[in-house]
């Protein structure tokens, strides 16, 4: 076990972890929308498990599949495709929701429990190791709920900023705190010298313990905290001699106490502790759409939308969408001749087509096709109104048209 776990805020600087890039590239089409997916770094476990399903791939840095409708939320949100079809072009609506697949307050309550489990192990064993100073062991009872409930806090800030301010934020507090000098820093961050590194984590513990009992950093009581070695055998004679109470998931004999703090810890977002998951959009376009929030590049016919990482459960939900019209050009020109009908006056007639009837539908379109060399819009408006007035929302529409 890394010697890094028994200190809650530097456990980053040890522990491994997986950085996944994910580009996914859409190409809408009349029947589907094309998803490919490129891995950098290849696919996390959970994400692969929800390929394999969704795009039957094999490949674990790369997959690609068409859907129809509803997209396959193999990134833990949610989207959809549609195609809405007129006589007179087609308006297409993509939307996605990329969203990490755990639930904030979900995640909060594994902290509680987490944080609550360490503590009914951690607290009773420094109390067994301060019986012989009553003094301090009531110190410690007197401060336990504050000392929880620190905890609990501290993990949950830890948790909600951006994950790579956590190393930062981590060494700043114990830096306001007085436990760390910010001349210490090399020997965090530059040296890979391991004894150095333990004999400074194991003075922060001793110094953050006194504090709290009432003790000097170098009492007899708290030799126990000098080192992993030390520490590691003090645990087991407790958990040998039958003190510990009963926990769910009960730590077995050979276990180390840095295991039981790695729990909780292990719920913080931190950089090098969990594996990251960055997923970036990119949608082709023909046309510039009506409505987006990604970034048009004309050039290239194509929406982008910026990185976001989905490991982070507290991260924003990150809303990709657009819309667009792809006009009939021959069939709009045939009717219309030299007059325009694009842009949002073009969409609003899709969807009103769209919402007809099938029947409605049939007979709209026949009455176009025979009026489509009409070569006034007046004459073609007053020919439209003998089909009813169920038909005056799209013949205003068509009057539109400039």
């Amino acid at each position: 076990m890394h010697v890094a776990r028994l200190a809650p805020l530097l456990a980053f600087l040890v522990a491994c972890s997986r950085d996944s890039r994910v580009e996914v590239t859409l190409e809408s089409t009349p029947a589907a929308l094309v998803r490919t997916l490129e891995a950098d770094g290849g696919f996390l476990p959970d994400t692969f498990r929800r390929i394999l399903i969704a795009f039957d791939a094999r490949d674990e840095a790369s997959a690609s599949g068409r859907f129809a409708g509803i997209l396959p939320g193999e990134f833990g949100g949610s989207g959809f495709h549609r195609r809405f079809e007129s006589d007179l072009g087609v308006l297409v609506a993509y939307s996605e929701l990329l969203a990490s697949p755990e639930d904030p307050w979900e995640h909060i309550e594994r902290i509680d429990r987490e944080v609550e489990r360490a503590a009914s192990l951690l607290l009773p064993w420094l109390a067994h190791e301060l019986a012989d100073v009553p003094a301090a062991v009531a110190a410690l009872r007197e401060h336990e709920a504050d000392l929880i409930r620190g905890f609990k806090g501290l993990l949950l800030e830890l948790a909600l900023a951006p994950p790579e301010d956590v190393p930062a934020l981590a060494a700043h507090l114990l830096a306001e705190s007085g436990l760390l000098d910010p001349d210490e820093l090399p020997t965090l961050f530059g040296t890979a010298d391991e004894e150095q590194v333990e004999a400074l984590l194991f003075r922060i513990l001793r110094t953050s313990a006194a504090r709290m009992l009432e003790l000097e950093a170098d009492a007899p009581s708290l030799h126990f905290l000098t080192s992993e070695e030390a520490c590691t055998a003090h645990w087991r004679a407790w958990l040998a001699c039958g003190e510990a109470r009963p926990v769910d998931d009960m730590p077995g004999p050979d276990s180390e106490p840095g295991e039981v703090l790695a729990s909780p810890l292990e719920l913080v977002d931190m950089p090098f502790f969990k594996d990251t998951e960055r997923v970036s959009v990119r949608l082709h376009v023909p046309v510039e759409p009506l409505w987006t929030n990604g970034r048009h590049d004309a050039a290239a016919q194509r929406l982008e939308w910026p990185a976001v990482d989905l490991v982070d459960a507290f991260a924003p939900l990150a809303l990709r969408y657009a819309v667009w019209v792809e006009p009939d050009e021959a069939r709009l020109g045939a009717l219309l001749g030299e007059r325009r009908l694009a842009g949002e006056a073009l969409a609003d007639y899709v969807m009103w087509f769209a919402a007809l009837p099938e029947e409605a539908r049939t007979r709209w379109t026949a009455a176009l096709d025979r009026l489509a060399s009409t070569p006034e819009l007046e004459a073609l408006g007053a020919a439209l109104a003998g089909l009813g007035d169920e038909f005056e929302q799209g013949m205003e529409l068509l009057a539109a048209a400039r």
